[in-house]
């Protein structure tokens, strides 16, 4: 089973960095520009308001360690570590129902391609299989783990919502998320972050169906289908914190680099009239931490 893991997560890094599109973009644009300004002592969540709970600059500054040039290797790296830790601790013992389960974990990830390494999720989906497979037998440290990895992308709430209803044990589980939450607040609070602590609550309020949520497949498919009415667009103002920018470029993109060059054109507009002109090409957006210009593969 472990060569097939090893397989699996070779052919899904081979298929980021050389494949169609750009699925790096979050990792080497936007998560790189988040780590790289911790050096002027930036921190999102802290200093500055944030999509996701404030944990998640703990994966994201982690992968800084190799340097900015390095940053995308050492992302697929501490990824690949996460989910071997998953995976031994899923087929321990190699339980037949753990087994299959954990076949397909991996047909998944190959399913979901790129995408399954190179979001915050990727580290979010380990540590909650791992907490949710401690619930029995650890249940403070399976508890933990969840209210941790909710702390990173807000999803796994679900899991200690759901567990909340069928678990005898829900007041202990509540009690310890509780007190683990207080103490994350206070020490971002403590930290300098005002309100910024909580600014994932609302800072995605007003963006669209991101393509790769489960509903979003639905307008994927009319999009597809060049069904009137549905169109696939560049969430532009939710990458940059603002709006499109004059002098926009179109440039090659090395997705392992994320740097920027052989620029051949100029797309101007600023406010809604630039992301109205995003919508009909696909961009790639250098993250303002860098300073760089904005541009459209």
């Amino acid at each position: 089973m472990w060569s097939a893991f090893v397989l699996v997560h070779v052919v899904i890094v081979v298929l980021a960095l050389y494949g169609p599109g750009n699925p790096l973009g979050d990792v080497a644009v936007v998560y790189r520009g988040w780590a790289d300004g911790l050096r002027n002592g930036t921190i999102a969540g802290v200093t500055t308001p944030f999509v996701y709970p404030v944990l998640a600059m703990l994966p994201i500054s982690a992968a800084f360690v190799l340097g900015d040039a390095l940053y995308v290797y050492a992302w697929f790296l501490l990824v690949t570590v996460f989910d071997a830790a998953a995976f031994f601790v899923l087929v321990r013992g190699l339980r037949p129902h753990r087994v299959r389960a954990a076949w397909w974990w991996l047909a998944f990830q190959l399913l979901l391609g790129p995408i399954a390494l190179s979001r915050i999720d990727s580290v979010t989906v380990s540590v909650a299989i791992i907490g949710l497979l401690w619930l029995g037998s650890r249940p403070f440290w399976g508890t933990a783990l969840l209210v941790l990895a909710t702390w990173v992308k807000i999803w796994p709430a679900a899991a200690i919502a759901a567990l909340f209803v069928v678990w005898p044990k829900r007041w202990r589980m509540l009690l310890l998320a509780a007190a683990i939450s207080l103490g994350i607040v206070v020490v971002a609070l403590a930290l300098g972050s005002g309100m910024n602590v909580f600014s994932f609550v609302t800072a995605q309020t007003s963006r669209g169906i991101q393509i790769e949520s489960p509903v979003g497949g639905i307008w994927m498919w009319l999009t597809a289908l060049q069904v009137p009415g549905s169109s696939l667009y560049y969430g532009h103002p939710h990458v940059s914190g603002g709006r499109a920018r004059r002098g926009h470029r179109e440039c090659a993109h090395d997705p392992a680099d994320g740097r920027y060059g052989r620029c051949r054109g100029v797309v101007r507009g600023t406010g809604d009239a630039g992301r109205r002109g995003v919508r009909h090409r696909v961009p790639v957006a250098r993250s303002r931490a860098h300073g760089d210009t904005h541009c459209v593969q």
